[in-house]
C-alpha cells in the first residue's frame, strides 16, 4: 500500500500543472490557487 500510495502521489503532482514548481519554490500562481482552493484564494485577496 504505501508503494502505491508513493507512485499515486508522484502521478498526481506531475499530472496537476505547477504542482511540482509549487513543491520546490514554496509559491503558487493566483490562477492555481483560484482553481484548486477557491475559499483559500478569496480569504487570500480579501473577498
Amino acid at each position: 500500500m504505501l508503494i502505491v500510495g508513493i507512485i499515486v502521489h508522484i502521478y498526481a503532482a506531475i499530472w496537476i500543472k505547477s504542482s511540482v514548481g509549487a513543491m520546490t519554490r514554496g509559491t503558487v500562481t493566483y490562477g492555481w490557487a483560484r482553481k484548486h482552493h477557491p475559499r483559500w484564494f478569496k480569504e487570500l485577496i480579501g473577498k
